[in-house]
């Protein structure tokens, strides 16, 4: 089946809600455009639930994003992640973006999150072997994929925001918080059994944490390498984290890099070495492509017969 069509995605994430939207044709999938919104739903959430200013803030987000992509003649999809996984009143959250905006809201669980991770690596990188991680705002999914079939996956549930606002009192995490941030992280880790046993050279980065690590090392080590094909060391993570927490500059440079991000990057950044250092990975390349692109694989593609 050949289709000409557009589609968008908004993905409703603990840190930011993002809107993507794509050309399918001929069985390709082109991206034509891409916004965010910092919305940090997280910082709403009080005794597991989010706030009526929380749902009003949701709502006035996606209800702008969707009629960008109404404006584009796109069908849009509308899903959430770790941001609505567990929250108490979840159908209430779900219930204004619907009277709103005619959205239904897809709760994806962390299973398929990872699902969808792997299925952009491999249908459109044609990744054969790899660990990906995707680091949320709220949760961290890591894929192990062999023989470009995905062999373990799993959830870890912290992310960059939710590292950030169970350890760090200030703006910027100091290194005190940061070991207390790395502890946290290996303490998950260490179920995961199979991932030192991974054996694979190069570790997917997948998300808006892995794009705000590209920028800083792209600050810290110059290099002509695209963004949209980098691959840096791994053993430059422990550098990036120490030019993170130097508290005698930076500060400036960093904030003009990632203003929105500059109170996440550090747990961010932490985590990410953690699992690299677990996985013993050599070098780390950022993916353009993740669980976005992998919800359209499924329903577009796969269920929509294309």
């Amino acid at each position: 089946m050949k289709e000409n069509k557009s589609y968008a995605v908004i993905d409703f994430g603990s840190n930011s809600v993002n809107l993507a939207v794509y050309h399918v044709y001929d069985g390709r999938l082109e991206r034509l455009k891409n916004r965010k919104s910092m919305l940090g739903i997280l910082g709403y959430t009080h005794k597991g639930s989010i706030t009526h200013a929380g749902i009003a803030k949701a709502v006035e987000v996606i209800a702008e994003l969707k009629k960008k992509a109404d404006n584009m003649g796109a069908v849009v999809y509308c899903f959430a992640t770790a941001s609505l996984r567990g929250v108490n009143n979840a159908r209430e959250v779900t219930d204004a973006i619907l009277e709103e905006t005619g959205l239904v809201v897809d709760i994806i669980s962390w299973q398929r999150e990872a699902y969808y991770d792997y299925l952009s690596l491999v249908k459109l990188l044609k990744i054969q072997d790899a660990v990906a991680v995707d680091i949320g705002g709220g949760s961290t999914e890591i894929v192990h994929i062999q023989n470009a079939q995905m062999t373990h996956s799993a959830s870890l549930p912290v992310g960059s925001l939710r590292l950030y606002q169970d350890y760090v009192r200030g703006i910027r995490a100091d290194e005190t918080e940061i070991l207390r941030i790395d502890s946290a992280v290996n303490g998950y880790l260490d179920d995961l059994i199979w991932l030192p046993k991974t054996e694979c050279d190069v570790m997917y980065a997948i998300g808006g944490t892995a794009r705000a690590v590209v920028k800083l090392h792209r600050a810290v080590f110059p290099s002509s390498a695209s963004k949209n094909d980098y691959v840096y060391s791994a053993e430059d993570l422990d550098a990036l984290l120490s030019y993170l927490l130097d508290t005698n500059g930076h500060f400036d440079m960093i904030t003009k890099l990632m203003a929105e991000r500059i109170h996440v990057i550090a747990p961010g950044l932490t985590e990410l070495r953690a699992i690299a250092k677990r996985t013993g990975v050599k070098s780390i390349a950022l993916s353009k492509y993740g669980v976005r692109e992998g919800y359209i694989i499924e329903n577009v593609f796969l269920k929509g017969g294309v």
